[in-house]
């Protein structure tokens, strides 16, 4: 809801109000086309996200706010899914600061996060976890 350009535009704003430009960092829910079209799945929502989103990580620049770059995640949400594939997909073709949404409240995805096998899975790309304030360079906040 917050990268649509109404929302956004308020939600710079507030940010903005409260001294929070440079101090934190947005989630830019949308991604680049041939990113979607390599990952395959879900393709259709995350294309429509992408398409409301257009633009917002310029915005939130210009407002003062970094952005991830790399955005995947979207699914169909059922307990019975098949992480390791689904995961699979949600890392082809990250972006430099690739944000993947989850859910580890719901008990099978947090399961899968701290197994085994996302460390393999992890390990085999080549790819590291990180804070995002730490990949963006930036300090803690108290709210």
């Amino acid at each position: 809801m917050h990268v649509l350009p109404g929302v956004r535009r308020a939600l710079f704003g507030e940010l903005e109000r409260r001294n929070l430009s440079g101090r934190i960092w947005l989630r830019d829910s949308g991604d680049a086309v041939w990113r979607i079209a390599a990952r395959r799945g879900a393709a259709a929502k995350a294309l429509v996200v992408a398409a409301l989103a257009a633009g917002f990580s310029d915005e939130a620049r210009r407002a003062g706010f970094q952005a991830n770059d790399g955005f995947a995640g979207y699914s169909a949400f059922h307990p019975g899914a098949d992480l390791v594939r689904a995961f699979q997909s949600y890392l082809t073709a990250p972006g430099p600061r690739h944000l993947v949404m989850c859910h580890p409240g719901f008990p099978h995805e947090l399961s899968f996060l701290v197994s085994s096998q996302f460390v393999r899975l992890i390990e085999a790309r080549r790819l590291r976890l990180a804070k995002m304030s730490d990949m963006m360079g930036l300090s803690a906040v108290a709210a």
